[in-house]
């Protein structure tokens, strides 16, 4: 099947190679794990490295192996994103890390929409990430 789609290619062949990656990524395939990665990497050189019937699949299995220095590059991309579905499905992944103590680092408290505390109705709430929107 491959990473690059056929030029006659079915819509559920596509969808089938969007599971397959991410099952064998939770299989700890490195293979796999690795060309998500090299692509991720090379996006910013060259477009069709990542195509747009893969790119949440990619990005998913690069957040969930992702290093401090992935983590961080995806956290950048977030918090620069405009568009608030784009944003709030790059927050998300930032909570699936594999490696528990990045995925904290995505429930750290933040001013509502951003980072801190804001007041509601004479309350001071602390907010996690955009990730929920949810205060407490």
């Amino acid at each position: 099947m491959g990473w690059e789609a056929k030029p006659d290619e079915s819509g559920p062949t596509t969808i089938l190679r969007t599971h397959l990656i991410s099952v064998l990524s939770g299989l700890n395939d490195t293979a796999v794990v690795a060309e998500a990665q090299r692509r991720y990497a090379a996006q910013a050189t060259d477009p069709k490295a990542v195509p747009v019937a893969l790119r949440k699949t990619i990005l998913s299995v690069v957040a969930h192996h992702a290093d401090a220095a992935t983590w961080d590059k995806l956290h950048e991309e977030a918090k620069a994103e405009k568009t608030p579905q784009v944003k709030d499905r790059l927050y998300t992944l930032l909570a699936v890390a594999e490696d528990k103590a990045l995925a904290q680092r995505a429930l750290r408290p933040r001013p509502y929409g951003r980072a801190g505390r804001h007041q509601q109705r004479g309350h001071d709430h602390r907010c996690l990430p955009q990730v929920s929107r949810t205060c407490f």
